[in-house]
């Protein structure tokens, strides 16, 4: 009896080894948090808005608030910009800075029932608003770093005055995101048809504007 008890068990045990040498090899990949996208979305915006994320001064995504006033925008880590835990995520509404914000975190998403973005009256490019203190200047003095690059905030303004004051910063040129958040530059003392073509995409004056200055 125990040689046939062998001979009965042993193809049992022999099977359930190869199961589970099986499973383990087709076992799902583990999936890592920072590569899943962040989810940031609300409601209670005019339909054909843009909304726009920010990591600092890199657009991060936008997207146009649809007919009932919602909007979302997934924001995927290591496409524009690396992100990491913690990291703030600010938003603009027709380049107005809204007052809310997000936090990273890789595979999360707003909270329910999502953000309900607030702006100021000032725009981040557009009409000029009402002076309200000294505009068409540099908020501060640019500090440039090793690589000649400086980044700074005008105090609303035309695109000369803009271009004024980076002649006073000692840059040679200054790159603005657009509406689109597309990077455009003016070099100063550079050809026309280089100028104005970043005049094209700022035909208004400046609201409070974030701006990157080079040497």
């Amino acid at each position: 009896m125990p040689a046939l008890t062998q001979r009965l068990t042993r193809p049992l045990i022999l099977g359930l080894a190869a199961l589970a040498l099986a499973g383990a090899a087709f076992s799902a990949p583990a999936v890592e948090a920072q590569t899943v996208p962040f989810l940031a979305y609300g409601s209670g915006r005019v339909a054909g808005e843009v909304v726009r994320a920010f990591k600092g001064s890199t657009s991060l995504g936008q997207t146009t608030v649809d007919a009932g006033g919602n909007w979302d925008v997934n924001i995927l880590p290591g496409v524009i910009a690396e992100m990491a835990d913690g990291d703030r995520i600010t938003f603009t509404v027709d380049d107005r800075p809204a007052a809310e914000f997000e936090t990273f975190l890789g595979a999360h998403y707003s909270i329910p029932p999502g953000l309900t973005l607030t702006t100021t009256s000032v725009a981040t490019s557009g009409a000029r608003p009402v002076p309200g203190g000294t505009v068409g200047v540099l908020a501060g003095t640019p500090r440039f770093d090793t690589t000649g690059k400086a980044l700074a905030v005008f105090n609303t303004g035309t695109v000369d005055e803009l271009a004024n004051e980076g002649v006073k910063a000692g840059a040679t040129g200054i790159w603005v995101q657009d509406p689109s958040g597309t990077f455009q530059v003016f070099v100063i003392g550079g050809p026309t048809f280089i100028n104005d073509q970043f005049r094209a995409k700022f035909p208004n004056a400046f609201g409070v504007t974030s701006v990157l200055l080079v040497k």
